[in-house]
């Protein structure tokens, strides 16, 4: 049994919150599920990975965590794409995949943490200490899923700049796994219609005789 690829393919080109990532979580579930079934039923049945398309300014660190704790507990094979770009939590969902994928005029911009807090100074300074939380943890992710470096890390915890980053410059420091260029496959298909071209026009010939 095939699962059709197409079927597969998911798009997240919005803000990163609560909607947005919802819905993809739910179909990953759901494509594992499926997957899971379908081994249980069939000997021969062929898992097709999931492509997760990313293009985003970024959003909630919150729900980009949620996405990604179910990127990396999915047993289906999850492949991301940057799709132009994927900037603050953006990004740290795409670095969750699997295998990596990036466009070669894509960009990967990586930041601090922030937010916009108001209240009760009790209030602010648990907020403070959560944010200082997370801050670590995302540094221990960036350093599980990439190769950066020490310059890199003193640039990203001491400083508050924006770091980005094209297609060459994440496969050299393993942001990406792999820059998308066409494939033969396409020179395959556009030898096939030219050929069918050369016939229709052979045929047109011999219609005019």
């Amino acid at each position: 049994m095939q699962n059709q690829p197409d079927e597969r393919v998911l798009y997240l080109s919005a803000e990163i919150n609560n909607d947005s990532v919802g819905d993809i979580c739910k179909q990953i579930l759901a494509f594992n599920e499926a997957d899971r079934k379908g081994m249980e039923k069939f000997r021969n049945y062929a898992i097709n990975p999931i492509e997760l398309h990313v293009q985003s300014f970024g959003g909630s660190v919150y729900d980009m965590w949620a996405l990604i704790d179910i990127i990396e507990a999915s047993n289906t094979p999850i492949i991301t794409y940057c799709n132009g770009y994927c900037m603050s939590a953006a990004a740290f969902i795409f670095l969750a995949g699997h295998i990596r994928c990036m466009y070669k005029h894509s960009t990967i911009m990586l930041h601090q943490m922030s937010c916009w807090n108001v209240g009760k100074i009790n209030d602010l300074v648990i907020e403070q200490k959560q944010l200082d939380e997370m801050h670590k943890i995302g540094i221990k992710y960036i350093k599980k899923h990439t190769k950066l470096g020490k310059d890199f890390f003193k640039k990203y915890d001491s400083n508050k700049e924006d770091i980005y980053f094209d297609a060459k410059k994440a496969l050299k420091a393993g942001i990406c796994d792999q820059i998308v260029e066409r494939t033969s496959w396409r020179e395959v298909l556009l030898e096939q219609l030219a050929e069918e071209q050369e016939k229709d026009s052979a045929i047109g010939g011999l219609d005019d005789e």
